[in-house]
């Protein structure tokens, strides 16, 4: 329940209820979009953050063990989730990161006795560069250069994690090798959150076997599809 401002002052009911979170996925409006599944076991790893107005109620509760819980009836509750937190999503896997899922309630309220049902609507808040080498391409590496000073290079097809900043874009740099040898360099490429770029590496479709590298980078944009409904009745 939200309470607007320039009204009578509304008294919080005594008492303690619980609460029931429903994870929502945004689906994404922009063209060339995929996929993004949350299974019911990896939901209930979320970790969710409840508090009051800018007090802190609970902190990091696995979303499983949330209906176990029981929090004083009042008006100003927020939910917060994530699956992993901004730490982890660029240092699990040696360093490639991991997709990380947020969202944020709306404000609501908790009446004494009774299980208020909260949606969480969620995205993916990070953004990935997938290396797509192809397989009859031997000694090639790609290296990718972040802003926060990771350096992660690959001769297999792999995917890095990068985090958002606030400012509401990263910038990455790629370098393909061959033998040993620069054959394509890009710097400054932005990323959004949900987004993923492609960078592909071919054998040049020019009528030759082993001459050259056809080098081209695509995006995409994840849409995250989520129906699970915790604590379960």
């Amino acid at each position: 329940m939200s309470i607007s401002g320039n009204t009578t002052e509304q008294v919080a009911p005594e008492g303690s209820g619980s609460i029931a979170i429903q994870l929502e996925g945004k689906a994404s409006t922009t063209r060339g979009s995929m996929t993004s599944v949350i299974t019911q076991e990896e939901a209930n790893l979320f970790l969710v953050t409840i508090y009051k107005g800018s007090e802190f109620i609970s902190q990091q509760i696995q979303l499983g063990s949330v209906g176990t819980v029981s929090f004083p009836a009042g008006y100003g509750y927020k939910v917060s989730v994530e699956n992993i937190t901004a730490e982890q999503a660029i240092t699990l896997n040696d360093g490639w990161g991991a997709k990380r899922y947020t969202g944020e309630s709306q404000s609501f309220g908790i009446v004494a006795g009774q299980t208020t049902r909260v949606a969480v609507p969620c995205s993916t808040a990070n953004a990935a560069v997938a290396v797509n080498i192809d397989t009859t391409i031997e000694n090639c590496k790609v290296t990718i250069t972040t802003e926060d000073g990771r350096v992660l290079a690959t001769t297999e097809n792999r995917t890095a994690y990068v985090n958002i900043p606030q400012e509401g874009t990263a910038k990455v740099s790629i370098t393909v090798e061959k033998d040993g040898e620069i054959v394509g360099e890009s710097t400054d490429l932005e990323l959004d959150s949900s987004q993923v770029k492609d960078i592909n590496v071919r054998p040049e479709d020019d009528n030759e076997t082993n001459v050259g590298l056809d080098i081209t980078y695509e995006d995409s944009f994840e849409q995250t599809l989520i129906g699970v409904t915790l604590p379960l009745e």
